[in-house]
């Protein structure tokens, strides 16, 4: 389990994309959050260390779903804390801190998006109870464009994964 945390934690970030941001310190204020995603389908490829990971995955978004692949949840993983948050041009950066098992995960990452285009990119760094690093840094991209109007039969929330398996 150690040996995959630092592709999980990123990976499970990306997933987070669907729940609304948190609110407090760490939540996305509008300004900070680029332009609105338009809805329809939307394709999302990852990339682990530059290379290709679970395949692409295509999810009709709604017109007021809350994003499109950038990891809005991350305060809501288990284990974590939002450290930082800075509002970019196009987006936002961040840092936060996971703790789990005796291992301290050190995420920092950047989201930019538009109407069309949304770019996450994370790097992860373990530290284990000694407080030496653990494993070598994952840097993960989540990239997802926008396709067009969603398929017949496709509702908003639908998701299809492929390439897995």
């Amino acid at each position: 389990m150690r040996r995959l945390l630092p592709f999980l934690v990123p990976l499970a970030l990306a997933a987070c994309s669907q729940n609304p941001p948190a609110q407090g310190a760490g939540a996305v204020d509008k300004a900070d959050a680029g332009e609105a995603p338009l809805a329809g389908l939307w394709k999302t490829t990852t990339t682990v260390n530059g290379r290709k990971a679970l395949g692409e995955n295509q999810t009709c978004m709604a017109a007021d779903a809350p994003g499109t692949g950038a990891p809005e949840g991350e305060a809501a993983a288990a284990g974590c804390t939002t450290t930082s948050r800075q509002a970019r041009a196009g987006g936002y950066s961040y840092e936060m801190v996971c703790e789990q098992d005796g291992v301290r995960s050190v995420v920092s990452g950047e989201v930019r998006r538009a109407a069309r285009r949304t770019t996450a990119t994370s790097t992860t760094r373990m530290f284990g109870p000694d407080g030496k690093e653990a494993a070598p840094a994952a840097t993960v991209v989540v990239e997802s464009t926008f396709a067009g109007p969603c398929p017949a039969g496709m509702k908003p929330g639908d998701f299809v994964q492929q390439g897995v398996g």
